[in-house]
């Protein structure tokens, strides 16, 4: 059984869109999205840069969980994502 007590889990690549689509209205700063997994599941991280003053800001929360899959939203130190290569590719 899925998360949140459902049997449907919708196709990785359903979920990353989806998300996608959600963030660019919730925060201003640069995001990115990956699979990552743990003793419970599999997952998708939003990793949310923090603004430059190290404030954690997003107009509002993501789900916690979507379409079968549990979403994390990770806060990262600004420049993150660009210094860590998650924009590149394998990374949404």
């Amino acid at each position: 059984m899925g998360v949140a007590g459902t049997k449907y889990k919708s196709e990785k690549s359903e979920i990353i869109e989806k998300i996608m689509r959600m963030l660019p209205d919730r925060t201003d700063e640069k995001f990115a999205c990956n699979f990552k997994s743990d003793d419970f599941s599999i997952h998708l991280c939003a990793y949310v840069e923090r603004t430059c003053d190290e404030e954690e800001f997003i107009k509002e929360s993501l789900p916690t969980s979507l379409d079968g899959w549990r979403i994390l939203t990770i806060f990262v130190p600004h420049g993150y994502i660009s210094v860590m290569g998650l924009d590149k590719d394998g990374w949404t």
